[in-house]
């Protein structure tokens, strides 16, 4: 199945497993289910315009917050699938959300928020955003960036939601629902991803002159 590119930009993805759920959708008329062990969607290209600056906005409703990999639950991430080159946004079981950048597997940025900000009970807004200098979390709106280092990191040429692809395998399956999956050429300010929390605005009306590289909104069969 395909999930599609709401911007007509020819970044859609392959759906490998991931239910489309009609019941609980934060936005339009569904979401996907994914089950935690095989569910995925993989969605490569998008990348192609982060090269200095970006941001990625998902909204989660977990169904658990255990961890099968030691880097954490992945909610999605960018690899390169020769080698040990990644960026992700994950989450830890003390219901902290987390993001790393690695590259040949050196450890180039890492943040994380305080612990509890993520539960098992509702939607969660989940971003990270990169001004080409320094990462930020943001939870429901609120930026919460508890520790990091930064350096820089290239080369990937691989896009997951659910997991993490690159050289070494994939791991940090993902147990929940998603939904409004947006990724821009730049980093979002803080007034712009408050609003796409608090007043439920759809990551499609956040462009602010500059075009969005990947959009994913549950309808229709599509993410």
């Amino acid at each position: 199945a395909t999930s599609g590119d709401s911007l007509g930009s020819s970044a859609n993805g392959t759906n490998n497993g991931a239910d489309l759920n009609t019941d609980d959708e934060k936005f339009g008329t569904g979401c996907l289910n994914f089950n935690g062990s095989t569910d995925y969607v993989a969605c490569n290209g998008v990348i192609a315009g982060l090269t200095t600056a970006g941001t990625i906005s998902v909204w989660c409703n977990f169904d658990t917050l255990d961890v099968n990999s030691e880097g954490g639950g992945k909610i999605c991430a960018f690899a390169d699938a020769d080698g040990n080159t990644f960026i992700e946004l994950s989450y830890i079981a003390a219901g902290a959300l987390s993001g790393q950048g690695r590259l040949s597997g050196s450890k180039k940025w890492a943040i994380k928020t305080a612990n509890g900000l993520l539960t098992t009970s509702g939607w969660h807004h989940c971003v990270l955003t990169h001004d080409g200098s320094v990462p930020r979390l943001y939870v429901n709106g609120v930026e919460d960036n508890k520790a990091l280092w930064v350096s820089t990191t290239s080369g990937l040429d691989e896009f997951r939601l659910g997991m993490q692809y690159h050289s070494s395998g994939i791991d940090g399956k993902f147990d929940g629902l998603m939904d409004d999956v947006g990724i821009w050429d730049r980093a979002l300010t803080q007034a712009e991803i408050t609003s796409l929390y608090a007043t439920n605005e759809k990551a499609t009306l956040v462009t602010a002159g500059t075009a969005l590289v990947g959009m994913a909104s549950a309808a229709n069969g599509s993410i």
